[in-house]
């Protein structure tokens, strides 16, 4: 839920990064698009490439993006390993390390999505 959620977040925020997008540039990014856009912040970093195929810098988004992904999975081990239940501190250990990298992750979609609309 924590996850959806803070991707909410940045699906709005670029949502006003392509409608800022489209008064500086000039160019009109079309409601299709712009709603491609905003949902593809879940994919992280890989958000650039989707936003602007033709800068064609898949190899730098999947550089950003699979260390923060690896975080993200690494962090749910401990629940996902474990086939009892998980000791309070490192469970609360866990969901912080998980609400950090989500972040990152949903930052990485944004700056990446700046980098590539530029």
């Amino acid at each position: 839920m924590l996850w959806l959620a803070m991707g909410g977040v940045a699906a709005l925020m670029a949502r006003d990064i392509c409608l800022h997008y489209n008064q500086i540039a000039g160019t009109d990014l079309t409601a299709p698009q712009m709603a491609r856009i905003c949902l593809s912040v879940y994919l992280g970093p890989l958000t650039g490439p989707i936003a602007n195929p033709g800068a064609n810098d898949w190899p730098l988004a999947w550089r950003w993006a699979t260390p923060l992904l690896a975080i993200q999975v690494s962090s749910l081990g401990p629940f996902l390993i474990s086939g009892k239940p998980v000791h309070p501190v490192l469970a609360v250990i866990a969901w912080l390390v998980f609400a950090g990298a989500s972040g990152l992750w949903f930052f990485g979609a944004l700056l990446s999505l700046g980098l590539f609309l530029m």
